[in-house]
């Protein structure tokens, strides 16, 4: 394939080759690198977030007060302006949903099963 260029311009072919074959590893070993260190910090963020509901949910879900846990929801996403909260959906201990940020989503007292499979 290279028999009739000449050595001046081989050896230049090559190490352009091999420059963009070890750009193209190197990029990817980056961007692997960056997706775990991004996944840890989103885990990190919703525990933090479960810690943060959990300490004010507990006695309005204790009581099984749906108002209660709708309004802490309710402002919970609008304290949270810069983020975007998909989906809070809090249940009790049967597995019924008691209430969420979307109540159309998951509609009181539904079943948490399949929402829960999918988180």
């Amino acid at each position: 394939m290279m028999r009739g260029v000449p050595f001046s311009l081989r050896v230049p072919l090559i190490v352009v080759l091999l420059m963009v074959l070890v750009g193209i590893v190197a990029s990817q070993l980056v961007l692997r690198s960056l997706r775990t260190v991004q996944q840890d910090r989103v885990q990190e963020l919703v525990r933090l977030h479960v810690d943060g509901m959990a300490v004010a949910l507990g006695p309005a879900v204790m009581r099984e007060d749906i108002w209660e846990v709708y309004d802490i929801l309710d402002r919970a996403a609008r304290a949270t302006r810069g983020q975007r909260m998909v989906l809070t959906v809090v249940a009790n201990r049967a597995g019924r949903v008691l209430a969420a940020s979307d109540p159309r989503q998951a509609p009181v007292d539904a079943d948490i099963g399949p929402m829960a499979a999918g988180a």
